[in-house]
């Protein structure tokens, strides 16, 4: 049984809801709960935030069964010389590999939503001429196109999401990295078909001008 489902189960039992109950919150049958449930099948991302909503919890929290870290908690550092900006990068890369660095925003469209970037991850500081994506920029993901190399898409890899740049090899060997090259740590080799840890396409982005 994977975490998130026993995760989910505990969630029900404080709230003394039965499995018949929580299909019919969330408006599914209690078969196809069932095999949620059991491992059978696996829920679609959106059924996975109906869930979560349900359940008063964050998505990030069923999958990671972590909270979310407020941003005013997270450290802040004075670059007074390179040390100092040494120490900076790589409390930031800790807290990238700690988290999944993404929120997710629900929508009402069943093919597409948005997320939150909130990480440097995928910004090369050194270069304008690249596609980027600054840090609390918000990504339209688009569910119901299939994945292209070189294009951006979010993962779900263990346990987690994340947005990275796809890179084909051959059909079944693949490299997903970030866009920024302080993180290249954060960079992964896969083996297998896509499908079975692609989630969707970044389609469009807005941030705030400064």
């Amino acid at each position: 049984m994977t975490d998130w489902i026993e995760r989910l189960k505990n969630r029900l039992r404080e709230q003394n809801l039965t499995e018949a109950e929580f299909a019919k919150i969330i408006d599914v049958n209690r078969g196809q709960l069932s095999n949620w449930l059991t491992g059978k099948r696996n829920p679609k991302l959106e059924k996975r935030l109906i869930m979560a909503d349900a359940l008063g919890v964050s998505l990030h929290w069923l999958d990671t069964g972590e909270d979310l870290i407020p941003d005013s908690e997270l450290p802040q550092e004075i670059l007074d010389n390179v040390e100092a900006l040494v120490t900076e990068l790589g409390n930031k890369e800790t807290r990238i590999h700690r988290g999944t660095g993404l929120r997710i925003i629900p929508g009402k469209s069943d093919r597409s939503f948005l997320i939150r970037l909130d990480n440097d991850s995928m910004l090369d500081p050194n270069r304008g001429d690249k596609v980027l994506i600054p840090e609390g920029a918000s990504v339209q993901i688009d569910t119901d196109i299939d994945p292209t190399p070189g294009c951006i898409v979010l993962l779900r890899y263990n346990g987690k999401m994340m947005l990275r740049v796809w890179k084909r090899i051959s059909n079944s060997e693949h490299i997903f990295q970030v866009i920024n090259p302080l993180y290249t740590s954060l960079n992964f080799n896969f083996e297998g078909d896509i499908s079975e840890i692609y989630v969707g396409t970044a389609v469009g982005c807005s941030f705030k001008l400064l």
